[in-house]
């Protein structure tokens, strides 16, 4: 199985599940100080991929993001209503529960482990 190129470190989730953490790194631009008074701050774990395989043919590789819910990223109005609550970092523990746009693999990550849903 071929995955796209990693962008970060890919942690195993468990039953053919892993994510990579991506982050959010807003360049310095004028009209950003306008709007909000100040640089937008770097995210380092702004939200994750999942990556897994196709659930429609249990072969290709499929992979869907998860913004996380965050005072930075709620500031900036990215993605409203479509990000995910951090329970627990460490183990990370996410709600609600993920599901694949591509495919429709659906579960949860509890306790740094995928749960299917």
């Amino acid at each position: 199985m071929t995955w796209p190129a990693d962008i970060g470190p890919r942690l195993d989730i468990g039953l053919g599940h892993s994510i990579v953490y991506f982050r959010w790194a807003p360049e310095d631009l004028p009209e950003n100080r306008a709007r909000y008074g100040y640089p937008l701050p770097d995210v380092p774990r702004a939200g994750c991929c999942v990556y897994h395989t196709n659930k429609n043919d249990g072969v290709s590789p499929c992979v869907g993001a998860t913004p996380f819910d965050l005072p930075e990223l709620r500031l900036a109005e990215l993605s409203p209503g479509h990000s995910w609550q951090v329970l627990n970092w460490e183990p990370l523990t996410l709600s609600p529960s993920v599901l694949c746009g591509h495919c429709g693999d659906h579960g949860f990550i509890q306790n740094g482990k995928w749960v299917p849903a």
